[in-house]
C-alpha cells in the first residue's frame, strides 16, 4: 500500500526545503521508493530544496477530470503530495480526500508549514491558516524572522485553547527537529475525510438497547465543504493570492 503525506501551507513558507528535508532524514531506506507529486509552478530541484537523488518529482493538478497526469496505481511505497500554496487548500483537500481512498492510498500524515511571519502581520489570514490546520495532524511553524516569543506563546495558547490535536513543531533553517516524529503514522487532525470508519460498527446496540427514533447512518460532511443552496462554500476563506509577493 502507499503511504501519502500531504504538504499545505502558504507559497513562500519555505515547505519545499521542509519537504526535501523530511524525505532525506525520515523516510526508511532514504530515497528508495518515494515520489513526490508537486503542483505546477513548484519547481525541483532548486538549491536547499533539491530533493535527494533517486527520488522522482511529478507534477499534479486539477485538469479536468484527471489530477495525477501519469499514472497513480504505479506509485512506490510512500508519496508526498505538495500542495498549492497559491490555492484554497480546502478545495485541494476536497480533491484529495474523495481521490486518494480509490487509488487505494492510505493518507499516513497532513502537515502545515505556517508560515509565522506572514500570519503575524496579517492576522485577517487567521481563518485561512485554521482550515488548513483543521486538516493536518501537525503545524510546523517556520519563518518566524521578526516574529516575536510572545506572539508565538499566543499562537500556542490559543491553539490549545481551540481543543485541537493537531501538534506544533518548530522548523529551523528549513529542517525539523526529529523527522521521524513528524511523519510517524498517527491521526491528530480533526477532520474525517481520510478515516474508514463504519458508522454500524462504531454502534453498541443489543436487543435490550435500542433507539426510540430513527437515525441516519449518513457520515456528516466535514464544515469546510458545506456549501448552501446555491452551491457557496458556507465557510469562506480569503484569497492567499493577495496577501503574498510575487
Amino acid at each position: 500500500m502507499t503511504s501519502v503525506y500531504i504538504i499545505l501551507g502558504a507559497a513562500g513558507s519555505g515547505r519545499r526545503e521542509v519537504l526535501a528535508g523530511l524525505v532525506a532524514e525520515g523516510v526508511d531506506g532514504g530515497a528508495r521508493g518515494v515520489r513526490v507529486y508537486h503542483a505546477r509552478g513548484e519547481v525541483f530541484p532548486l538549491g536547499e530544496a533539491a530533493l535527494p537523488p533517486g527520488v522522482e518529482a511529478r507534477v499534479w493538478g486539477v485538469d479536468g477530470e484527471r489530477v495525477f497526469l501519469d499514472e497513480p496505481e504505479s506509485a512506490p511505497e510512500v508519496v508526498f503530495v505538495l500542495g498549492d500554496g497559491r490555492a484554497n487548500p480546502v478545495d485541494q483537500m476536497e480533491v484529495l480526500g474523495a481521490l486518494l481512498p480509490r487509488l487505494g492510498w492510505q493518507v499516513a500524515r497532513v502537515l502545515t508549514v505556517v508560515h509565522c511571519a506572514l500570519l503575524a502581520g496579517r492576522p485577517e489570514l487567521g481563518v485561512w491558516f485554521k482550515a488548513c490546520l483543521h486538516f493536518s495532524d501537525v503545524a510546523l511553524l517556520a519563518r518566524r524572522e521578526g516574529v516575536s516569543e510572545a506572539w508565538m506563546r499566543a499562537f500556542a495558547r490559543a491553539h490549545r485553547e481551540a481543543c485541537n490535536p493537531c501538534a506544533l513543531e518548530l522548523v529551523r533553517r528549513g529542517r525539523v527537529e526529529n523527522a521521524a516524529r513528524v511523519l510517524f503514522p498517527e491521526a491528530r487532525r480533526l477532520s474525517m475525510i481520510f478515516d474508514d470508519l463504519d458508522a454500524v460498527d462504531e454502534m453498541e446496540f443489543d436487543e435490550e438497547n435500542l433507539p426510540d427514533e430513527p437515525f441516519d447512518l449518513k457520515r456528516a460532511v466535514d464544515p469546510y465543504f458545506e456549501r448552501t443552496a446555491s452551491g457557496v462554500r458556507r465557510l469562506q476563506l480569503p484569497d492567499i493570492n493577495a496577501f503574498l509577493r510575487d
